[in-house]
């Protein structure tokens, strides 16, 4: 029982290991950031990365002009949602 459990604790982080995916940087990155910067992230920080990817998918929300008179919001006009940079805003 002993031996069953070492060897189990011995494999474990090989497996753990072996879940890991890569991280890609978005093509909208690197239309604001230079390429061997984001290399760089890929290899010393994947989170900001995956963060990143993330956030150009999700950092916005489209809702109808309010028109309220206490605010003079700026006019963005967006020819394709579907590559829709938000970092470049």
């Amino acid at each position: 029982m002993k031996y069953i459990l070492l060897v189990i604790t011995l494999c474990l982080p090989l497996f753990l290991l072996g879940q890991t995916e890569k991280v890609v940087a978005d093509e909208r990155l690197h239309e604001v950031f230079e390429t061997t910067y984001l290399d760089g992230l890929v290899k010393e920080n994947p989170f900001l990365i995956q963060r990143w990817n993330y956030y150009l998918d999700h950092a916005y929300y489209i809702t109808e002009d309010p028109k309220m008179e206490k605010h003079d919001y700026p006019t963005v006009k967006i020819e394709d949602l579907k590559n829709f940079n938000i970092l470049k805003i």
